[in-house]
């Protein structure tokens, strides 16, 4: 096996390559390091041999690529460990005026002793094992190991325990499009080569107040949904401030109510959820008016959550905030108009919160046709003309209002495309009880040797886990395909659970972001001892099964066999005796070679 010095010298060359890579997500550079990072696998000499195995995957986009790479260990063996990395960076304007030396780890860190830093700061940069540059912490450490792996396992397929299939993504961050790309690439692999996936490996930077010896490893994943808000308001202008009703006044309300705001699912969900503000969009039609609608997002994270239930209290949400802003609006009115000594207008309003379902059943009533063919047809014409998501989610809920002329204010609510279904190992599911046994043996195996000990807990933020396996998708798809303006891609079950490996580092997403050798130590021997207990029986053996095959392939056992045979029939009394005179002489000339050295 490959030793740990060579592993981290091999890994920490590739690291800081990766890192010299400016793969800035939504720049040319996230386009670049998929292109490199494949370049330099298809040079394998395994892959020129098998260039079957290997897949670059185009993006619907056509720019941006993800690719995976698939070792077999043998045309009979079908457990498969599937490790998932992805190359997305964030911006380097973190760095400021030195944003110019993030990506070149050595110079970083010289440069960054020159900035006012914190103690624990200065103490980390003196400190050899640390390797800064930006996205050193956040993904690339992960793949500069499994490239290393790669290598070694197809120069070495004696010593693979179990099939592995390195999928490497990129758009991570554009609603994980990169794992949605390779999903049918995966389904035919399975099926073209006749393999299982056994079990999906992530990694995650570890989160902050973990302790320092202690590594998680999460055996499920949370699910992700995206919640949101379009507002009709009414714009105004400075001459005549409160003709109209602000749509950002609602907004803000709503914001107040929702974000980091766990009672709002406090009785729909199996636990805790803090959902997190997403963006906000406001439009006025380039006008001089203020805006007349606003397009307002949440991200939610969930276990065992009701879609359904989640919009009705969504709605009550919405409802309450426009009654909190009307309200809002009148006093600051009242107060205007008595400074300028003016009567109020005070106008009264109708007003309407509903889902996207509701909006998109009144509007069939206006609609002599298809409704539901004219707004696929609107979808991809938007398509065509690269428009983003949140724009078509805006010319969608604009073109049905305007069939079901919504009074001002309104609220419709929906639900992004960005959905992430949960994954997790279960309790009552028997092969699930067997694998959790298979991966805790492999955690024992590793606490055994090394001072970082591995600590099993449930479950993570979602990740590209959630994709390989999903849970709970049927209920959730049914609600998605209701109240989503954006048809969701279709998902695939590919049978594998995912559990997430973390790893230590510092500073994510800052000036000072870097990560520890130690992964390297940490993944390739957890990553080895996850592959003999999910491979078959024999994996332990299987390098002394591979060299008797070889062996007996070139037929040299029995040319042995034959010489054996030979010698036992020569051998006699006489041929001990000089044997024994042999070993005198030995013994002689060793006591003389003694007496020189002395």
């Amino acid at each position: 096996m490959l030793s740990e010095k060579e592993f981290c010298e091999e890994a920490l060359a590739v690291l800081k390559w990766l890192i010299a890579i400016p793969s800035i997500t939504r720049t040319a550079g996230d386009e670049i390091i998929n292109q490199t990072i494949y370049n330099t696998v298809s040079e394998f000499t395994y892959f020129k041999s098998h260039p079957e195995y290997l897949n670059f995957i185009t993006h619907d986009d056509q720019k941006n690529h993800s690719f995976t790479a698939f070792v077999r260990r043998d045309l009979i063996t079908k457990p498969t460990l599937v490790v998932l990395c992805n190359t997305d960076t964030s911006s380097n304007e973190v760095y400021g005026t030195i944003k110019s030396y993030a990506f070149k780890a050595d110079d970083l860190k010289n440069k960054l002793k020159n900035l006012s830093l914190s103690e624990k700061q200065l103490k980390d940069l003196e400190n050899d094992k640390n390797i800064y540059g930006l996205g050193s912490f956040e993904n690339k450490a992960p793949i500069a190991g499994m490239l290393i792996l790669l290598k070694y396992y197809t120069e070495r397929l004696w010593e693979l325990p179990a099939n592995l299939l390195f999928v490497c993504t990129s758009e991570s961050l554009n609603g994980h499009e990169g794992i949605r790309t390779c999903l049918p690439y995966i389904h035919n692999l399975i099926n073209d080569y006749d393999i299982e996936l056994s079990l999906a490996l992530s990694f995650k930077p570890e989160s902050v107040g973990v302790t320092e010896n202690t590594i998680n490893l999460y055996t499920a994943n949370m699910g992700k949904v995206e919640a949101g808000f379009y507002i009709f308001g009414e714009g105004t202008d400075t001459e005549l401030p409160f003709k109209g009703f602000s749509p950002t006044l609602i907004a803000s309300k709503i914001i107040e109510d929702i974000e980091l705001n766990p009672k709002i699912t406090k009785d729909i969900s199996h636990s805790a959820i803090a959902p997190t503000f997403n963006y906000l969009h406001s439009y006025n039609n380039r006008s001089p008016n203020t805006p007349d609608a606003v397009h307002l997002s949440f991200n939610f994270p969930f276990i065992n959550l009701n879609l359904l239930d989640l919009v009705e209290n969504l709605k009550q949400i919405a409802a309450t905030a426009i009654e909190k802003t009307a309200g809002f609006m009148e006093d600051r009115e009242n107060f205007f108009c008595k400074i300028n000594d003016t009567e109020p207008l005070n106008p009264t309003r109708e007003a309407e919160v509903l889902s996207f379902s509701d909006l998109f059943y009144r509007a069939s009533l206006h609609y002599k046709g298809n409704l539901k063919s004219a707004i696929e047809g609107l979808i991809q014409k938007c398509t065509n003309e690269d428009l983003g998501s949140h724009d078509i989610i805006k010319t969608i809920i604009e073109r049905l209002n305007e069939l079901a002329h919504l009074p001002r204010p309104s609220v419709v609510i929906f639900f992004g495309n960005d959905f992430i279904p949960q994954q997790q190992l279960r309790k009552n599911f028997a092969l699930d009880r067997e694998l959790y046994i298979k991966i805790n043996h492999a955690v024992e195996e590793f606490n055994k040797d090394h001072d970082h000990q591995i600590n099993i807990e449930n479950e993570c933020p979602a990740n590209d886990n959630c994709f390989i396996r999903p849970v709970g998708i049927d209920v959730a798809l049914k609600a998605m395909k209701d109240e989503c303006p954006i048809p969701v891609s279709t998902f695939y079950n590919l049978n594998a659970p995912g559990i997430t490996f973390t790893y230590k580092g510092g500073e994510l997403y800052r000036a000072c972001e870097h990560v520890e050798m130690s992964i390297f130590t940490d993944m390739l021997s957890f990553v080895h001892n996850l592959m003999i207990e999910i491979g078959p029986d024999d994996s332990s053996s299987f390098e002394k099964k591979a060299e008797d095959d070889a062996m007996s392939a070139l037929k040299i056992d029995k040319i042995i066999k034959k010489n054996n045979e030979d010698e036992d029939k020569v051998e006699s009394p006489s041929d001990n005796k000089d044997d024994e005179a042999e070993k005198e002489t030995d013994k002689s000339e060793n006591s003389e070679r003694s007496v020189e050295k002395i």
